[in-house]
């Protein structure tokens, strides 16, 4: 998710069973908000206050933007080694 904005040292990535689209992919897959996965996922990360912002933004709207690489795929201009499962 960072190399769209990467800063000119980043010369490669290794991602870890990423998503392209963390709104469609991740947090509402078909439409219906993963709220067990992203409670989860989110205190993992010490950040379970934004659940109520992912709840906020039920329908894809700009705020989605930072984390959907895959709306500016064209800017990336590192090698990226994807590992998922």
């Amino acid at each position: 998710m960072l190399a769209p904005a990467a800063n000119p040292a980043l010369k490669a990535q290794f991602v870890i069973a990423a998503t392209p689209d963390l709104y469609r992919h991740g947090v509402f897959q078909g439409g219906a908000l993963r709220e067990s996965l992203m409670v989860n996922w989110l205190e993992g990360q010490g950040s379970s206050d934004r659940l109520e912002d992912l709840k906020a933004h039920r329908l894809l709207d700009p705020w989605w933007d930072s984390v959907r690489p895959i709306t500016s795929v064209e800017s990336v201009e590192v090698p990226v080694l994807h590992l998922g499962g």
